[in-house]
């Protein structure tokens, strides 16, 4: 599946996702473009996305990151690594 966020008809951000059922889902890519950067846009397409695992009754999501980007998440986002 992917989630596209738009704002006056331009794409402004965009995640693909795997859902494997309500056990998880794989959050392998999420993009915003230049010029829509630090404005909130992927904080936005990230909480919608999260509202509609939680309807599916999806346990965990999974972001396979390189290290550099870990931090954008857990502290941006407050996500966790996995033990």
């Amino acid at each position: 599946m992917v989630l596209v966020l738009r704002k006056g008809g331009a794409v402004v951000s965009a995640a693909a996702v795997r859902v494997h059922g309500t056990l998880m889902a794989e959050v392998p890519y999420v993009a915003t473009r230049q010029g829509y950067r630090r404005g909130g846009s992927c904080r936005r397409l990230m909480a919608a996305l999260e509202a509609l695992l939680h309807d599916l009754k999806v346990q965990w999501v999974v972001l396979p990151a390189v290290e550099a980007t870990v931090p954008i998440w857990t502290e941006s986002f407050c996500f966790k690594e996995a033990p």
